[in-house]
Order: structure tokens, then sequence, then C-alpha cells
């Protein structure tokens, strides 16, 4: 099912709730926005989506960064973001994969930062990230 065939408007959502083979067919660099827009449909219906990003970001990981983490990213969909870090670490540099990650999640910034420590155990930058995180009492998590 392509956008047009769902009866979609051109750059809008799916009319229909799009399923995992529609985000397999897709061009994703070309419908970035359809896909976006699908994404934001199926959350907010309540429809998993973590099967999909991980497809997504295994075909296309530039292109996930973009609908992950760019200046139109959501925290719904920066949440998603967390389940292919490997793949965005691909594209994206880790200090500002995991800075541009607590912008979008600051209520998951602990796990942010987890995520960043389990990650890069020795990385200097971390330090940064934590003190931005936790404060005065960085170095403490």
């Amino acid at each position: 099912m392509t956008r047009r065939d769902a009866g979609g408007a051109p750059g809008g959502p799916p009319a229909v709730l799009p399923d995992d083979a529609w985000f397999a067919a897709v061009d994703l660099r070309a419908e970035l926005g359809a896909v976006r827009a699908g994404i934001a449909a199926r959350l907010a219906a309540g429809v998993g989506c973590a099967d999909v990003v991980r497809a997504l970001a295994a075909r296309d990981p530039l292109a996930a960064a973009e609908l992950l983490l760019g200046p139109r990213a959501t925290p719904a969909v920066g949440r998603l973001a967390l389940l292919v870090l490997p793949a965005l670490e691909a594209e994206v540099k880790p200090p500002a994969l995991y800075r541009r990650l607590l912008d979008l999640l600051p209520e998951r910034r602990r796990e942010v930062l987890g995520a960043a420590v389990d990650r890069h155990p020795e990385a200097r930058w971390l330090l940064a990230l934590s003190v931005r995180v936790e404060g005065p009492a960085a170095g403490t998590l």
C-alpha cells in the first residue's frame, strides 16, 4: 500500500493505518514525511512500532537517524531511537546522539545516560553528559 493507494494526501499520513509490509516497501528517503506520519498514527493507535523501526534502521541508518533524531522528531519517536542505538551511532557521533536524546527525552535522562555509559564506558564526553543529567551529583549514577 502506498500513501495514494490508501487515500492519504501527498505528504500526509496514509488514510489507513500502515502495516509492516507498507513500511518494508516504502522508499524511506523519498517518503520520509509519510513514514513519520505513519509511525505517529500507529503510536497514537497504540500499535507497536519497535519492529518497524528496527527494520528501517537496518535498511537505511541515515534516514532512520533523520526520522528519529531530526528536527521534526517527537518524544514518542525519540523513545524508539533507544531501540536502535548501534545503527544510529553509525551515522551520528555518540556525543551528539546522546545530547539529542536528552533534548527529546528529558523524563528519561537517566535511561539515556545509562545507555551511553553502557555503550561507551571509557568515553571522556560522558562527564559532560553526566553533569547535564545529574547536575552537582554527577558521577554517582
